[in-house]
């Protein structure tokens, strides 16, 4: 066993879709925290049933995250594509956009290239699967 990363192109492809799922789920838990935080606070004259849409939101992004860990390829779209549309509707509906400054900007940045990265490797992964399954099959 050695302690430096696979170079199988298969292991390759599945430690980037890992890695983005765990992003996800680092996402996820820092917007759970800032969704918890803003229901026992809300801001004044905001309903709270803004803040549990906001935990529903959560719920949706977790479980992308385990879809894109598990392999899905359906999933690894669905995260780009509900990634996209978030972050338009923050870009068009916030009145107050303040902006978050360079860490908002790396981390958007940041998500795009992990979910392009994790459609690209889940489709190799797959790709490398069937025909590895294929071989298998006209061998026997």
């Amino acid at each position: 066993m050695s302690v430096l990363p696979s170079r199988d192109p298969k292991a390759v492809a599945q430690r980037a879709v890992r890695e983005a799922a765990g992003w996800t789920v680092f996402i996820g838990v820092l917007r759970v925290a800032f969704s918890i935080a803003s229901l026992i606070h809300p801001k004044p004259d905001t309903s709270r049933l803004l803040y549990v849409a906001s935990l529903f939101d959560c719920m949706l992004i977790f479980a992308l995250a385990y879809g894109v860990y598990r392999m899905s390829r359906a999933c690894t779209i669905l995260l780009l594509v509900y990634f996209i549309a978030d972050q338009l509707a923050k870009f068009f509906f916030v009145q107050e956009f303040a902006g978050a400054g360079m860490a908002g900007t790396v981390l958007v940045i940041g998500s795009l290239v992990l979910s392009v990265r994790a459609i690209f490797a889940s489709f190799r992964y797959h790709a490398l699967t069937s025909v590895h399954t294929n071989a298998q099959t006209t061998v026997g």
